[in-house]
């Protein structure tokens, strides 16, 4: 049985260009499961080249077919991840419109009805898939609901039996909260919250007041938090976000679709203009990036509390994009309030092609999932000597290449030498952290590490933190944390007394981290060990081999081609050292 979950949308550009919302149908992506088991996912922006595209994932489709020697024909169901109740979506309707001024009613009412022709449909998804294939199907279309797919991704893919869930997004059809239970095969639900309230909006409503971009830039935001004071604009954000029995409610998050409205009413209620892009950074804008970070960790907390006492459950799963946010999924995992939280690799919309999948494999069609840690993390493309080979011949007259004997031992001196390294080995990463495939890696030790990489090589702004690989087994010793963190998803404190020997990723104390198993990547794991017998310390500073808003890059052209456009010292291509040519230098 061979079953496809698949996202994204019609026209998403036309809402980008109109409305400046880059989340309809955004993140989208492709899962493939044979009899149960997951044998490929990746995002088609991986493939596009358009950083968190929500175009029909037919290049990701064509990918993963090939790689898994499957054609069209062989595909049996199409599972989509939006299941459209239409009373639900007019009572969800109804909510945003009574909310909206009477101005801006016919505005809104159009483009809500855009989204979900666009957006929501299974049938109209399917056609399109058609026609960029050109080619018909038999396949069975099926859908799942927004946030039963979230559930799924994280619950199926977990190696927990029963668990306690939570999903929140900025909105997944007529919800952007739900609470329950994954007990015997079956879920419980405890509470919803309903849209237009949203505290995943009302974060990118913030991103956009802050000069960057709402639906994209939100992990900007949680990297400014640190350096401000919270209780600033505490007063203020307490009415716009309110705790109830439920969740939560918020104010303006129902004019979304009216965004320029949205900022002119937070502008008015803090008395501050909107930042502009290119207006420096002041205190002013950490205080209010520290408030939004701080209510939304407290109002999950909340939370997180009161499903604890609702569930026996010792195990928690947490789904939704609001879980990227590694702060406050650190703070909930401080808590201890479970024995164990679990994160998928894509929390996010990413991941909920796998969930609809996996929910319509294991639910509907009664089959018995097989997921590994290794298909979780490492799920994409995988490509072979010989393609690298042919790849690194055509830009030879800019590179110079030799194969290695040992390739591991290599790498360590460089990064042991301060020098900047791509690594790029095996399957491609599935979600937004690079996971030690397609990486670029530094030495730690030194603070000077972090102003060469966000400045001179990944042009990005001076505060933004780095993450940090270590072995599983040395985790412990080096930070507070007492489970895995495979999917870098949990910022911990660094232990005291080791913070001085981590300058470049220590981040207020903090740092998100990546606990690195040998069975699950055991080259990656090795470099960890072999730079330790160099350096003294088994970690590695981890950050994604990409340019500024660009995607982590996919194939071998990809990696020369970023490889040469940044400024790092060497190139790992499997068992290839690639360094820059004196010509291309001189360039």
């Amino acid at each position: 049985m061979v079953i496809v979950g698949f996202s994204g949308a019609l026209n998403s550009q036309y809402y980008i260009d109109k409305y400046k919302i880059r989340f309809v149908g955004h993140d989208s992506s492709v899962s493939i499961l044979v009899d149960g088991k997951l044998v490929f996912a990746a995002e088609e922006e991986r493939y596009n080249l358009d950083k968190h595209t929500a175009a029909i994932p037919h290049n990701a489709l064509s990918e993963g077919l090939a790689f898994c020697n499957l054609k069209w024909e062989d595909i049996d169901c199409f599972v989509f991840p939006w299941s459209s109740k239409k009373l639900e979506l007019l009572l969800t309707g109804f909510n945003h419109l009574i909310r909206t001024p009477i101005k801006y009613l016919p505005k809104t009412t159009y483009a809500g009805i855009s989204v979900l022709n666009d957006a929501m449909s299974s049938k109209k998804a399917v056609k399109e898939m058609e026609r960029l294939f050109n080619k018909k199907t038999n396949a069975k279309i099926a859908t799942v609901d927004h946030h039963i797919a979230h559930v799924a991704s994280s619950f199926l893919s977990s190696t927990f039996k029963e668990a306690a869930f939570l999903s929140i997004d900025g909105s997944g059809g007529f919800l952007s909260a739900m609470s329950g239970e994954w007990k015997n095969g079956t879920i419980k639900q405890f509470s919803v919250v309903k849209s237009p309230n949203s505290i995943g909006i009302l974060y990118g409503i913030f991103t956009e007041f802050l000069g960057y971009r709402c639906g994209y830039d939100e992990y900007k935001v949680m990297g400014m938090a640190a350096y401000g004071n919270p209780n600033e604009y505490l007063d203020k954000l307490q009415s716009l976000l309110i705790d109830t029995d439920d969740g939560f409610s918020t104010k303006y998050t129902e004019s979304i679709l009216n965004l320029p409205y949205c900022i002119k009413k937070l502008e008015q209620h803090f008395g501050i203009q909107q930042r502009k892009p290119t207006e420096k950074l002041t205190s002013i804008h950490f205080n209010l990036a520290a408030s939004i970070q701080s209510a939304l960790e407290v109002q999950l907390l909340k939370m997180v509390i009161r499903l604890k006492e609702k569930t026996s459950c010792k195990n928690l799963c947490l789904s939704g994009g609001v879980f990227q946010n590694s702060m406050a999924n650190g703070r909930i995992l401080d808590s201890n309030l479970f024995e164990k939280v679990f994160i998928p690799p894509v929390p996010g919309d990413n991941g909920i092609s796998l969930g609809a999948a996996l929910y319509y494999s294991s639910q509907i069609n009664q089959e018995k999932i097989d997921i590994k840690p290794m298909d979780l993390g490492f799920s994409g493309p995988e490509y072979t000597g010989a393609s690298y080979f042919n790849e690194l011949k055509r830009f030879e007259d800019q590179i110079i290449f030799n194969k290695s004997d040992d390739i591991v031992e290599e790498a360590a001196n460089l990064l042991a030498s301060n020098k900047v390294v791509a690594w790029f080995h095996g399957r491609m990463e599935y979600g937004a952290r690079a996971l030690g495939n397609r990486s670029i890696l530094a030495s730690p030790i030194n603070l000077e590490m972090k102003d060469t990489l966000n400045v001179s090589i990944k042009n990005r702004e001076k505060y933004r933190p780095f993450a940090a690989s270590i072995p599983k087994e040395c985790a412990s010793e080096y930070f507070d944390i007492s489970q895995e963190s495979p999917y870098m998803q949990f910022v911990v404190k660094i232990k005291e007394g080791k913070a001085q020997d981590l300058r470049a990723i220590n981040h207020f104390e903090t740092c998100r981290i990546q606990t690195v198993c040998p069975e699950t990547n055991p080259i990656f794991h090795s470099l960890l060990n072999k730079f330790s017998q160099k350096s003294g310390h088994p970690v590695l500073l981890n950050t994604s081999f990409n340019g500024k808003d660009q995607p982590i890059v996919c194939n071998p052209e990809q990696a020369i081609q970023t490889f040469m456009n940044l400024g790092l010292d060497a190139l790992i291509l499997g068992d290839y050292l690639v360094t820059k040519s004196t010509m291309h230098n001189k360039t």
